[in-house]
């Protein structure tokens, strides 16, 4: 009963008239993954967040402030085919079912929100104070010099940057280093 407005390379965000639609569809796409042939099946988890709130179209996408928060509900899910809601789509659903998981502060946020876990859904860290370096979904391999000189540099220095053309591993070794080193960061990209 949705409609796919956006792929996201490995994912992709859709439009419901209602939540209990979409969590309809999330169980759907849960069970499809679950069934699928056990050689694949550690590529193919799925995080699935539902929010409810205002958004506009434009030119077959949708914009507004809910799709950015459901981006970032989705990032808190785990990988193992957990089903998240806001408590606001929440609220709006027939069966309330769901278990409360507390308020989150979603990274580029300035406000917690409520989040629910829906079937038992948990998420680890979730309304505790949690960092903000956010969780990779690969083994990181190799790279062990650059690892080990840039946590000495920013063992040494309050202000690092990392320098390197697009698609060099910035990112990641930077959250590799953050991670290792305890510090939380927000709004990585």
């Amino acid at each position: 009963g949705g409609h796919v407005f956006k792929h996201t390379g490995d994912g992709f965000l859709a439009q419901f008239d209602d939540p209990d639609s979409a969590i309809d569809a999330a169980r759907g796409i849960r069970t499809g993954l679950e069934s699928a042939d056990p050689a694949f099946s550690p590529f193919l988890a799925a995080r699935l967040a539902i929010d409810t709130g205002w958004a506009a179209p434009r030119d077959g996408d949708w914009f507004g402030p809910t799709v950015n928060r459901v981006a970032r509900i989705t990032d808190l899910a785990s990988t193992t085919g957990a089903v998240m809601t806001s408590a606001a789509a929440e609220m709006m659903r027939a069966d309330h079912g769901g278990t409360d998981l507390g308020e989150v502060t979603l990274r580029s946020h300035h406000t917690a929100v409520r989040l629910v876990g829906v079937d038992g859904a948990t998420v680890p860290g979730a309304g505790a104070d949690r960092p903000t370096v956010p969780r990779p979904r690969s083994t990181f391999v190799g790279r062990r010099d650059e690892l080990a000189q840039l946590a000495a540099l920013v063992d040494d220095r309050r202000l690092v940057t990392v320098v390197a053309t697009g698609g060099a591993g910035k990112t990641r070794l930077a959250i590799e280093v953050a991670a290792g080193a305890g510090i939380e960061m927000d709004g990585i990209s």
